[in-house]
């Protein structure tokens, strides 16, 4: 599941994203270990929202890294929300649904997908990060991160994900050391799905 936002699950601490409008998240900082925060996110939007596929996502986000990183776990957890009030748990198929990722290599592993949209939007996320200068794979060494409304075009996907239906989830991605296990940020955001067309996510 995480193909899309895990590149950006790097640059949070914890903390809690909320879709407030159509056009942008917002998040609310909460408590974190002091000792092994290595990551503080400043503000972040992304729009439109929900997001419909295929179609235009916009980025802006500003961000510390605050120690240097050298190997990093992303442990995805999505779950739907229904309108009954349930939260559905989407498990891992694949690399898509509630599954860790290595998000040292994200980017590499996205251009070298097996499937054209996931090596198409590794492109553009690589151009993104060239574009400013920074991080692409471990070490992650100390620096600020800025991305202003940066925009990333999202294709009509494969059917691959249509276990994936439309509707609104929530997202929590734990970062964590593989070696000590200690936590090095997290976050969790809402956010609502809309195909344009029979096919197409932002998880493809």
């Amino acid at each position: 599941m995480g193909e899309g936002l895990l590149v950006f699950g790097i640059c949070f601490r914890c903390g809690r994203v909320s879709t407030l409008s159509l056009h942008f998240i917002s998040y609310s900082k909460t408590a974190t270990d002091k000792v092994h925060q290595a990551l503080r996110v400043n503000s972040v939007s992304v729009s439109p929202m929900p997001l419909v596929t295929p179609g235009p996502l916009h980025i802006s986000f500003d961000a510390d890294v605050l120690q240097r990183i050298d190997l990093a776990i992303l442990n995805f957890t999505l779950t739907r929300d229904t309108a009954l009030g349930a939260h559905v748990h989407v498990p891992c198929i694949g690399t898509l649904g509630s599954c860790p990722l290595d998000g040292c290599s994200v980017v590499d592993d996205l251009r070298n997908g097996s499937r054209e949209a996931q090596r198409d939007l590794g492109r553009q996320l690589k151009a993104m990060f060239d574009s400013i200068g920074i991080f692409q794979s471990c070490p992650i060494q100390i620096q600020h991160v800025a991305v202003t409304n940066y925009t990333i075009n999202i294709p009509a996907l494969s059917s691959a994900v249509n276990f994936i239906t439309d509707g609104d989830y929530t997202v929590k991605v734990d970062v964590r050391d593989p070696l000590s296990s200690s936590s090095l940020g997290c976050f969790e955001f809402s956010a609502s799905i809309k195909r344009a067309k029979a096919s197409g996510f932002l998880f493809g």
